[in-house]
């Protein structure tokens, strides 16, 4: 893997450095699948109630950096049921707190924990499902998979 394109996949494009870090992801750049997705259809990362369960890539260990940038973790994100955890910066965790994830099974997401100055917290408290968006990459995904139910052509922009 090139280093100065996992920077720049993580700095310019905001993808996490665990992705970042991924063959998977890679390969999906090679296929021209749009960013930030990758190959994979069986991961994500803590804040979507996942544990990067499909990751292939050069990191041993998610706790050692922030997940998302690199930078050293002021606190720890982990799954209820799973015995990984994952490092977190301060300006991560606050966004972590604040994002909603959707098409997300909300029963995962009452699994969803951080600690930080040894306490415990859950990560999102107040999750209603009812105020959920869908992400712009969400919407691309339910129009492919609409384009590839209904077996239409794909139109290149």
């Amino acid at each position: 893997m090139n280093p100065i394109k996992i920077s720049q996949a993580v700095e310019k494009d905001g993808v996490p450095v665990v992705c970042a870090t991924c063959v998977k992801y890679w390969k999906a750049r090679d296929q021209n699948i749009p960013i930030p997705r990758c190959i994979s259809t069986d991961c994500s990362s803590p804040i979507g109630g996942g544990t990067f369960q499909d990751y292939e890539g050069i990191i041993p260990d998610f706790s050692i950096w922030c997940f998302r940038c690199g930078n050293k973790p002021d606190a720890y994100l982990f799954i209820k049921g799973s015995e990984k955890k994952f490092g977190i910066c301060n300006e991560h965790l606050e966004d972590a707190k604040s994002l909603v994830p959707s098409g997300v099974d909300v029963n995962l997401l009452v699994n969803r924990f951080y600690i930080k100055d040894g306490k415990v917290s859950p990560l999102n408290p107040y999750v209603n499902a009812k105020y959920w968006k869908k992400t712009a990459i969400e919407q691309i995904q339910e129009a492919e998979k609409y384009f590839n139910e209904k077996k239409l052509k794909k139109f290149e922009v």
